[in-house]
């Protein structure tokens, strides 16, 4: 365990790394998970957070919470060819800027606050 690491350097682990691993009973997003998407690497989550859409958009897995689960998942992430591994990573990146970069879902924003501006009190 490295410790606590920010800004750039995370970034960098982050990129460098061949898949993010979210085991939880009960995590509700999971902050970790987009910025490891965002730099490109694909992301190991357990049923207990809501990620299913990681394998729906095949950019990382969604396995049980237990250590076989996990464990395969893992092997599995280590055990892809290069294209693979590059396609996962590139599909990763995608799901990311699709769904949650800011600059591609401002008008979900825009509409989100508008609407809050024309509700009755």
């Amino acid at each position: 365990f490295k410790g606590h690491i920010t800004g750039t350097e995370k970034d960098e682990i982050l990129a460098a790394s061949l898949a993010l691993i979210l085991p939880s009973h009960s995590e509700n997003f999971g902050n970790v998970v987009l910025e490891a998407l965002s730099q490109g690497t694909p992301v190991i989550a357990s049923k207990n957070t809501p990620w299913k859409a990681l394998e729906d958009h095949k950019a990382g897995l969604f396995v049980n919470n237990d250590a076989l689960s996990l464990s395969k998942a893992m092997l599995s992430i280590c055990s892809q060819s290069c294209s693979e591994r590059n396609l996962m990573r590139e599909n990763a990146y995608k799901f990311c800027s699709s769904k949650y970069d800011i600059k591609n879902k401002i008008n979900v924003w825009v509409d989100y606050f508008n609407n809050i501006i024309k509700s009755p009190k």
